[in-house]
């Protein structure tokens, strides 16, 4: 069998062990990207859920006391500032009179770490894996902590979102612009 060519055994074995070396780098690395896209497809979906819920609370408390009739009969405002919650009234509608869905409630639900609302028709969930609210009532310097519903102009909220594995947290201030005219 003189002139023949081929492999012999050890090449044959040298090649399947740098073929599988190079297959399971290119697995490994397949791997850790797709865990890191996970990742990121997490920490993303948790990072709108906390804008979204913010983008609702900064537009509806800056209407709060919205009274566009100057109604004397109704005094539009916080009704009840918490450190967790918030209640509040704005003439939505415009008629003067206070109708049930004018009256708004932000609160965090713990038992299922929700974020929600209720304009008259009970709790809403507004965002999930909300697992911290916070709010601080300033007065009109901007400083001072506002003692009752009648002395907020501004509103700073602190909301922290967690699925578990990531946690974030957002913050803002928040004026009210139809206050104490």
């Amino acid at each position: 069998m003189k002139g023949e060519n081929g492999f012999t055994l050890a090449e044959l074995l040298v090649a399947m062990v740098v073929g599988l070396l190079v297959m399971t780098a290119a697995y490994a690395t397949y791997m850790t990207q797709t865990r890191a896209y996970k990742t990121n497809e997490a920490v993303t979906a948790l990072q709108q859920n906390l804008r979204s819920a913010m983008y609702h609370l900064e537009r509806e408390l800056r209407m709060a006391g919205y009274n566009p009739t100057v109604s004397q009969t109704v005094n539009f405002g916080f009704t009840n500032i918490g450190a967790n919650t918030v209640t509040f009234t704005t003439d939505s509608n415009g008629n003067g009179a206070l109708d049930t869905t004018e009256t708004i409630i932000y609160a965090r639900n713990g038992t299922n770490n929700t974020l929600t609302r209720d304009a008259g028709a009970g709790a809403q969930p507004l965002a999930y894996d909300i697992t911290n609210i916070a709010f601080v009532y300033r007065q009109a310097d901007g400083v001072t902590e506002a003692g009752s519903g009648t002395q907020v102009r501004a509103v700073d909220i602190t909301l922290t979102a967690s699925d578990g594995d990531h946690t974030r947290t957002m913050s803002t201030r928040v004026r009210c612009r139809n206050m104490g005219l």
